[in-house]
Formats: structure tokens, C-alpha cells, sequence
């Protein structure tokens, strides 16, 4: 039985031969829209579970008149259920379509420019090693930052951990998961293709210093980012205007608009 949303996509498609037979969803752009957006519902818009994404986005407004309830009860479930996307817990989206795996040529790979931004941007509550495998490492890091903030010294002790590590991921001196399997790299897979969602994550966390672009072959305005950020600090707007700039390019490469870096290659939609 055709479904009102079916029968819309075949009005925009008369042609039935340009007919879209499934929508096609990346696990790893779901996972981190849970980690980094869930408090929205954004990995559940993405998936196409718009019923469970309303609740999520409702519970944090309207749960922010108490006290911020809301948001904190949101940002966990968000958290949880990105991790179970990229550990492949969750695997199918809300049309019951399998949620598409970029990491197809390695059985049970995982991404390490997936575990790298987590171990980053997470790792001081051990996301990136619970993504990995490496529960024990993990458990210790969530303590040191939980238990140990009531030291004070454990939080830090943390971050600076989950931060090395983080690095080490991405530059390569950490190569496999728990189970021994390598991390797929695919902007590094021979072809010299770059990954959509790094280059929009470095845009939205680093733009102001060019970075995304540096990554993308850019160079003149990863230059020209960097330039205003530092000299027009003195000037106060030259870090409002990149932030702008890198925002409005972030939001581009993660929605498609951006789709191929400086030389022409396609970005890899992970």
C-alpha cells in the first residue's frame, strides 16, 4: 500500500524511471547527528523517524523550564543511540531500509576519522573507546571524569587523555580496533578521496582557522580564513566574519552542496 510520502515523491518524479526507489542513510552521519545533535533529534530526522525525533526535540525545549532537565535527559539519549548507530546496534532507519555502511570493504571496519573526532571532541567519557571496543579504557576514562570531578584534577586528567588519543587515532599510531580489525581511513584509501563528514565537522569546530579548507586542497581560503581570524582580531570582526564564513561552508559540504574538493574529486558521503 502506497504511503501519502510515496505518492508525493512520485508526483516530483513523473518520470518513473528517475523514481527513487529507497533514500540511501549513512551510519556515520546518523551517529555523530545523534552524538552532537541528539538533544534536537537531529540523527532521527536524518533516519526518517520524525515521530521520535518531535519527542526529543520537544522534551529538551519544553523540558528546559525545568531547570534544563530536558536538554540533559535528551543529550544522553542522544549519545546513547548514536553510539548504538555506529556500533551497529541500530541498523535500519525508519522506512526499515539497512542504514548504509561507507566502511563496506572491511567486514566490521570502523571509521578512524569516526573514533578520532569522538576521542576529541568525547573521549574525556570514553565515547571513542566504547565506539572501539576498548570498554576497560572507556569505563576508566567516564569515571576520571565523573567520580573524579569531585578532585577536581579528574576531568583534566581526562581530556588530556581522550585528546592524545584523539590525535593518535587520526594521524595514524592508532591503527585497529579491539578486535584487531584496521581502521578504515577513506580519505586515505588509495584514491585520494576525502570525507564529507570531516570536512563539514573541521569547518563547524575549526573554520575560523581554515582548517576544513587546508583539508579539502583549498589553500587560498584556508589562507584567507586564518588571516582574518588572527590579524582582523584586533579588529574584533575579522573572527565574526569567519565564523560566518566557516558555518555557512560546514552546513554546505554536510547538506550536499558541497561535493568535491579542490581537485575535482567527490567527497565520500560517510
Amino acid at each position: 500500500m502506497l504511503r501519502i510520502r510515496d505518492i508525493v515523491i512520485m508526483w516530483r518524479y513523473k518520470n518513473m524511471a528517475t523514481y527513487p526507489a529507497t533514500i540511501i542513510r549513512y551510519r556515520h552521519t546518523a551517529g555523530l547527528l545523534g552524538i552532537f545533535g541528539g538533544t534536537l533529534g537531529l540523527h532521527n530526522f536524518y533516519l526518517g523517524k520524525r515521530d521520535l525525533a518531535m519527542i526529543q526535540l520537544l522534551i529538551t525545549i519544553l523540558g528546559s523550564l525545568l531547570f534544563g532537565l530536558g536538554a540533559l535527559v535528551t543529550f544522553i539519549w542522544g549519545i546513547v543511540e548514536g553510539v548504538q548507530i555506529l556500533t551497529r546496534q541500530t541498523t535500519t532507519d525508519g522506512d526499515g531500509q539497512p542504514i548504509a555502511d561507507p566502511d563496506f570493504n572491511q567486514v566490521n571496519g570502523k571509521s578512524k576519522i569516526i573514533a578520532g573526532v569522538l576521542g576529541i571532541f568525547l573521549g574525556s567519557y570514553g565515547v571513542h573507546n566504547f565506539y572501539l571496543g576498548y570498554t576497560s579504557k572507556a569505563i576508566a576514562q567516564l569515571l576520571l571524569t565523573t567520580l573524579g570531578s569531585i578532585i577536581g584534577v579528574g576531568p583534566i586528567i581526562a581530556v588530556i587523555w581522550s585528546v592524545i588519543e584523539g590525535v593518535q587515532i587520526l594521524s595514524g599510531s592508532i591503527k585497529a580496533d579491539a578486535d584487531g580489525n584496521p581502521l578504515i581511513d577513506p580519505a586515505n584509501n588509495g584514491t585520494m578521496t576525502k570525507s564529507k563528514t570531516a570536512a563539514g565537522l573541521l569547518a563547524m569546530f575549526f573554520g575560523t582557522l581554515g582548517i576544513h579548507n587546508f583539508y579539502l586542497g583549498n589553500t587560498g581560503k584556508g589562507v584567507a580564513q586564518l588571516l582574518i581570524t588572527t590579524l582582523g582580531s584586533c579588529l574584533i570582526v575579522g573572527p565574526i566574519v569567519t565564523i560566518v564564513w566557516s558555518y555557512y561552508e560546514g552546513i554546505g559540504i554536510l547538506s550536499g552542496r558541497v561535493t568535491m574538493d579542490a581537485e575535482g574529486r567527490e567527497l565520500i558521503p560517510d
